[in-house]
């Protein structure tokens, strides 16, 4: 197995002796909780109630509000890099040919592992699509730009796409593009399917604080439109041009009935068959405008609904691909052999223990916020988690990354004396009950994890599990628990005004903090990448984790993938709306056996 996290590079051998002490620690907290080692999914930060952005792989969220999980970018990746609005890539023929080799299979065939029996079936139309299930549809639905791991974006369908204030993002189309069935794409067209999405509010998509936030589009001319928004958002608007939201589909796609099987866009792949409950085969879109350098043949989405399958699946070569916290997780890493890669990516994604923070909850003191961050010990919890892989959060994005707030570091070391004190201050140093909100998986994990360590201070916490986050945590307001484990996969810009202002949906009891309002709207009218938009985004955390304490940073998020490396080569990412790591299909390939 293989810790990607900047250079670091961790090997079989020292993963082994980690997974072998979180195993033997583990099995005595789970004998001591009485709790199930359940692999299941992990919720994340919610988009409010009227439609849901819900968790990629399966992840339990709820069916009209959350957010995906470990299945948008936010300025930042895995490596930290920049991002910008204005990326433009060259159309030169000589920069975008593809590199010749010599073991390039032409009729090779890539299998990625899917459940493709959650929510009905897998859907590619963006205008049914249900949650998490954009991760799967790449292929099919690649929109006008890409966010890769370097951070950087690159042009797809789009020649170039800016942001040109804080309302307004310009679009330009490549030329002579069409869609895979011969139709043209031009700028009318896509503006029609952005209308027809934002008209079904698929449950699955950013609709809310997204798509609804267009007040107009102008049709420049038949290669450039132009999108008008109802407030200053468009540094983190522009992702959107990243995913499904925005896809164009064809004329004929728009008919009003139902495409979430034959859904036809302009993609590298086009939908061949569909086995209701097996597989989907995606073929090579020759029409595709950059089709002379896509190397697969075709990519077959082969059903499969867990990690125990997930793992025969890769062993045996019925599958080639895999990742999502429903699918794989770092401990079924170990058991994929020698043929196949076990990585293990760290997200620049905290887990954050959020709350009710207002009367009579314990927690709206911010002395008890204090003293749950002094208790809680940062590396235990990646031990016993991750198996060491991730690391402490001492903000929202880990260092390397250029939002990175290096005067947090450590602002919260583990201090049990001083957690105490502040408890005792408070008015608490007799003890304390607290109850926390969780569904299964790292989530419940975690839960339990600072459930040992917050008694060794007098904290009594009890875990309330939950199969229905929305209607047990975000619509309950507190009535069943103080705290909720929370992973901020929306990452930079967009974890503010999702989780922390005033009339954030995710701040379940309306608690008002100083400047974070303020801060957030300035965030996300910036453009991702320039100066001004990363010492925003540095004070803002400073803000919210310093002055506010709003809850507890705990460790970074850690995505799992499988993958045949011995088939596959030229393997390449791009990052979801959530910043796991999916495969570009435009880059690898399958070797020739």
């Amino acid at each position: 197995m293989i810790f990607e996290k900047g250079d670091l590079v961790m090997t079989n051998g020292l993963i082994w002796r980690k997974f072998v002490v979180l195993l033997a620690v583990f099995a005595l907290l789970v004998a001591a909780c009485g709790n199930d080692d359940d692999d299941g999914p992990v919720a994340s930060e919610p988009d409010p109630p009227a439609v849901s952005d819900q968790a990629s792989d399966g992840a339990a969220e709820e069916p009209t509000a959350p957010e995906e999980t470990a299945g948008e970018s936010e300025g930042t990746t895995d490596e930290g890099a920049e991002t910008t609005g204005n990326a433009e890539q060259s159309t030169d023929p000589e920069e975008t040919a593809v590199e010749e080799v010599s073991d390039v299979d032409p009729e090779g065939v890539l299998r990625r592992a899917v459940n493709l029996t959650e929510y009905g079936g897998l859907s590619f139309d963006p205008a049914s699509m249900q949650a998490g299930q954009y991760q799967f549809t790449y292929p099919v639905t690649n929109s006008w730009v890409k966010y890769l791991p370097s951070g950087e974006i690159e042009m797809d369908l789009a020649e170039s796409a800016e942001i040109v204030d804080a309302t307004t993002i310009r679009v330009v189309l490549k030329p002579n593009l069409v869609f895979s069935d011969g139709e043209s794409l031009t700028a009318q067209v896509a503006v029609d399917s952005i209308i027809r999405t934002t008209e079904a509010a698929a449950p699955g998509l950013r609709i809310n604080g997204g798509l609804s936030l267009i007040e107009s589009m102008d049709v420049v001319s038949d290669t450039e439109f132009v999108i008008n928004l109802t407030a200053p958002v468009g540094g983190s608007w522009f992702k959107l041009l990243a995913d499904a939201e925005t896809t164009p589909v064809s004329p004929a796609s728009m008919d009003g009935g139902d495409h979430a099987r034959d859904v036809i866009t302009a993609g590298p792949f086009k939908i061949d068959s569909y086995q209701e409950g097996s597989v989907v085969t995606l073929v090579k879109n020759d029409l595709y405008w950059d089709a002379d350098n896509v190397r697969l043949n075709a990519i077959e989405l082969v059903h499969t609904d867990g990690p125990t399958a997930v793992v025969n699946a890769l062993r045996s070569g019925a599958a080639d691909f895999a990742t999502g916290p429903s699918l794989i997780t770092p401990q079924e890493l170990e058991a994929l052999g020698d043929s196949v890669e076990g990585i293990a990516k760290q997200l620049p994604a905290a887990y954050l223990i959020n709350g009710c923070f207002s009367e009579p909850s314990p927690v709206a003191n911010v002395l008890v916020r204090q003293a749950l961050n002094y208790a809680t010990d940062r590396d235990e919890l990646n031990e016993l988690v991750y198996g060491g892989l991730s690391a402490p959060a001492w903000g929202m994005v880990p260092p390397g990354s250029a939002e990175y707030n290096p005067d947090l570091e450590g602002l919260y070391a583990y201090n049990p004396d001083r957690a105490r004190e502040l408890l005792a201050e408070a008015g608490y140093g007799d003890g304390l009950d607290l109850k926390i909100v969780t569904t299964t998986g790292d989530s419940q994990t975690i839960s339990e994890v600072v459930q040992a360590q917050w008694s060794r201070v007098g904290i009594d916490l009890e875990i309330v599990p939950t199969t229905d986050l929305v209607g047990e945590w975000y619509l309950a307001a507190g009535a069943n628990g103080d705290l909720n484990p929370v992973p901020l996969l929306r990452g930079l810009p967009d974890s503010f005004p999702r989780m922390f202002q005033t009339t954030a949906f995710a701040n379940i009891c309306d608690t008002t903090f100083p400047g974070i309002d303020e801060c957030s709207s300035e965030l996300v009218a910036l453009t991702p990448g320039s100066d001004e938009y990363f010492e925003r985004s540095k004070d803002c955390q400073a803000i919210l984790i310093r002055d506010a304490v709003v809850g507890v940073m705990t460790v970074f998020v850690i995505q799992s993938i499988g993958i045949n490396s011995e088939k596959l080569a030229n393997v390449a990412y791009q990052i979801d709306p959530i910043l796991q790591n999916q495969l570009d299909v435009t880059e690898v390939y399958v070797r020739v056996t």
